[in-house]
Parts: C-alpha cells; structure tokens; sequence
C-alpha cells in the first residue's frame, strides 16, 4: 500500500509539473502572439507615417513649383500673344512647349503623393523616369518647331500653344471628371477675394488649366498645415506653409488672401510673434471662408475633391 501510494504521488507530482509547464508555454505562447501583433500593427504604423510623409513632401515640391510655373507661364502667353519679333517669338514658344512638359510632370507626381496616401486607388501607371525629366528640362530651345516663323502673325501668335498641344505636353486631362468647366468657372468668379481674370492669365486663360490648378488648391489643405503650426508654437513651419499658400492664392487670383498671407509670412520671418498673435484668426478665416466657398462652387460645378 505505501509503495503504491508513493507512485501515486510521484505520477501525481510529475502530472502537476507537466501541467505547469503546459502552463507556462502557453503563456509563453500567448505573449510571443502578443508581441507579435504589436509589432506587426508599430511596422504597419510606420509604413503609414513613411508614406504619409513621403506624399506630405512631393505634394509641397509640386505645389512649390507649380505655382511660379504658372505665373511664367502666364506671362509667357502674353508675350506669345502680342509679340512680333519673329526671334523672340521662337523663344517664347520653347518656354511654352517645355513649360508644358514639366507641369505634364507635376500633374503626375501630385497624382503619385496623393495615392501613397489612397493605396486602394488607381492614379498614374506609367513610370516617372529620369528620361521623362531629360525630355522636360534639357531638350532646349533648339528642338522647338520653327515651322511658325513663316506663318501669318495671328498664327504666330499661337504657335506656343498649338505646339504644346500638337506635342502632347498639356497637362495629363480627365482629373476633372464631369465637372462642367463653364459653369464651374462663372461660379468661382462670384466668389469674394477672387480676382478671375488674374487666376486664368496665369493659366494661359485656360479654364481647364486654372480648374485644375483651384482643384490642386482645395487637396493641398495647407490651411490644416498651417493651424497645425500654430497649435504647435512652431513659427518656421507657420512662415513655410503661409509662403505656400501665398504662391498658390496668387496663382488662382485669390488676392486677398496671398496678400494677407504675403504680410504674415513677412512678420513670421522676421519673429514678429505679435504681429502674427494679433493677425493671426482674421487671416485663417478669412482664408478658410475661401477655400469654403471655392469648395461649393467646385462641387456645385459638378467637380469631386479628394
């Protein structure tokens, strides 16, 4: 009886420490799962901020360019437009034609950071190469075709346009969906702080052109950017994003506001931290009733935004 009692308790000692041990891998297992998770959700949560990021920095670049392109643009078409010189014009049509490629590209990186932040939607396939920015920036003057200088001078006061178009190198079309430009256009004229006539000279008086730059103006959100900013005290951040704002509302005949933002980026510059404390809400509300209302009348027009 005693040596049976004492294999007993020797099978039941070995039972518990095997069930202990049971016991411990399974917690063992359940924190290895645990941890697991976790990393897997903190690289997941990487990989977003990274590509946030990434199209936070393409969508300022483009935005940065775009902007002056536009207004070089636009002075370029006036000058193609009144000009008789026969020389000056085949320069003005090489800025033209190359100008247009270049914001072809732009259009297609704007696309590109905007889907590094939409995964599941489908932009641009076509790679952006470094032959794509050869073409662009480096093709120069001398391959622009000459044909208009034996052209009648109303022809030749077209001829950047016509050979943009000719070439292809207008910027990438259908981003607009159904909006009906027309009525999309007469709608933004009656927004107050808009001054049309400039936004569209500084869009070769393109009304799809300048939709699409009002359209790049709504999904930039650099408002958001720059009360962000604001919460954070961090006044160079402040004067970067409110230069970016300043290029882009002049760009779209928003005046009011590139000039209000023209003197906050003037005193942020310059630490003016009371000017900008005093100035500071009558000029995000008065830039935010804007976008609002070019908003309404970009939707109203038939148009989506992102």
């Amino acid at each position: 009886k005693e040596k049976a009692q004492k294999a007993y308790d020797e099978i039941k000692a070995r039972r518990d420490a095997l069930n202990s041990s049971m016991s411990n891998y399974q917690e063992a297992h359940q924190k290895a799962q645990s941890d697991l998770s976790l990393a897997q959700q903190q690289l997941a949560n990487a990989e977003s901020a990274l590509a946030k990021a990434k199209s936070e920095l393409l969508t300022q670049i483009t935005v940065e360019i775009r902007g002056p392109l536009n207004t070089l643009l636009g002075m370029d078409e006036r000058i193609l437009n009144e000009e008789e010189d026969i020389l000056i014009l085949s320069y003005a049509g090489a800025i033209r034609n190359e100008g247009m490629k270049i914001m072809s590209i732009i259009n297609k990186i704007l696309a590109r950071a905007h889907s590094l932040n939409n995964p599941d939607e489908e932009f641009f396939e076509d790679k952006i190469d470094s032959e794509d920015y050869h073409t662009a920036i480096s093709s120069g003057a001398m391959e622009v075709n000459m044909s208009h200088i034996q052209a009648s001078p109303e022809e030749k006061k077209s001829t950047g346009v016509e050979n943009a178009k000719d070439e292809g190198n207008l910027p990438d079309e259908g981003t607009l969906g159904d909006i009906n430009v027309d009525k999309t256009v007469m709608l933004i004229s009656g927004v107050d702080g808009v001054n049309i006539q400039n936004g569209l000279s500084y869009c070769m008086d393109d009304d799809e052109f300048y939709l699409e730059t009002v359209k790049d103006y709504l999904e930039s959100k650099r408002i958001d950017a720059i009360q962000s900013a604001r919460d954070a005290d961090d006044m160079e951040t402040l004067r970067r994003e409110v230069h970016s704002l300043k290029s882009t509302s002049f760009a779209i005949g928003a005046d009011r506001v590139g000039e209000m933002a023209k003197e906050m980026e003037e005193h942020a510059a310059a630490g003016d931290k009371a000017y900008v404390d005093d100035n500071y809400n009558e000029f995000i509300n008065t830039a935010k009733a804007l976008e609002n209302a070019l908003e309404k009348a970009f939707t109203m027009g038939g148009g989506s935004l992102h």
